[in-house]
Order: C-alpha cells, then structure tokens, then sequence
C-alpha cells in the first residue's frame, strides 16, 4: 500500500463520518446521489467524498474520494475517472486493469471517445507514477489496447452512466 493510502485508510478507519477526517470543507455524497458533468453515476454502494487530495481521485472500501479540480476536466474524463476508482470498489483490480475497465466501458456505452483518449495522452502528467501505479507510458499503450479492444457503443436512445449491475 502506497503511504497516501495508507494514511488516508488511517484516517478513515479511526473516524466515524469519512467527510469529517478530511477538514470542514470535505463533502460527502451518498451512493447514487452524485452527479458529474450532469450525469448521474453511481458504483454499488460506495459513498463519495470531495476533498483536496493533490490527485485526481482515489478509493478506500466503501468510498470514492474525489479532488475538486476533477469537476474542471471534459465529461468524459470526469466519468473515466470516476470508473477507474470504481473498477477498484468493485473488482480490486489493478491500475492498468481498472483503467482497461473504465476505458471499455465508456466506449461501450457511448460516453468515451478517441478524443477523450486523446484528451488523456496530451494530459498524462496527470498519471502518477509509484509503485502501485506503472509509468504513464505503460498505462497509456494499455489505454490504447483497451479502448481498440473495446466494442462500439450500442445504439441507444439515452446512454446511462451506471458502473454496476442492477442499476
């Protein structure tokens, strides 16, 4: 565990109201109840805090945490973002898995376009690198592959951002 999370877990685990351990200017928003670039999303059950974090976002069981500066970011990538954190609540993938996840499956329902993957290589100073997170250039090759490997979008009337069964 890298010493970010670690200390983040810290806080969480001896607080009883998460939006609390991260100031008075944290928020936290129930499971359901987000909405980002006008759309609704929702993962599972997991709640979500905005609060500074010097990153884009990250997760703790049972919460996305969202750094304000991701509301400044095009739609799509406000959605990738949040789907990467949301592989990880789901699934505990990996980095380059959960970002494979969030790529495909914005692709598959519509709302993540070769411009929005072009959008992330011109911004890959974005993408930390440690020792759970490889290298931009590796994630980026692995976005590449996921977002070519990924079908189309289904033709829909209303494309719905939800990122688990059931919703």
């Amino acid at each position: 565990m890298c010493p970010r999370i670690a200390i983040v877990a810290l806080v969480l685990a001896v607080t009883a109201v998460p939006g609390q351990a991260f100031g008075k200017s944290a928020k936290t928003i129930p499971a359901g109840e987000l909405v980002l670039a006008g759309t609704p999303v929702r993962c599972g059950a997991a709640r979500t805090v905005v609060t500074g974090l010097g990153e884009v976002a990250m997760t703790y069981p049972g919460y996305i945490l969202l750094d304000p500066t991701l509301f400044s970011m095009p739609p799509a990538i406000q959605h990738f973002w949040y789907a990467h954190e949301c592989a990880h609540q789901l699934f505990g993938y990996g980095e380059l898995a959960a970002d494979c996840w969030a790529i495909q499956t914005g692709k598959r329902l519509g709302w993540f376009g070769i411009g929005d993957l072009e959008w992330l290589e011109a911004n890959a100073i974005r993408m930390r690198s440690d020792a759970e997170h490889p290298q931009a250039a590796v994630r980026l090759a692995n976005l590449e592959n996921c977002y070519a490997a990924a079908p189309d979008a289904r033709p829909a009337k209303r494309v719905v951002v939800a990122f688990a069964s059931g919703f």
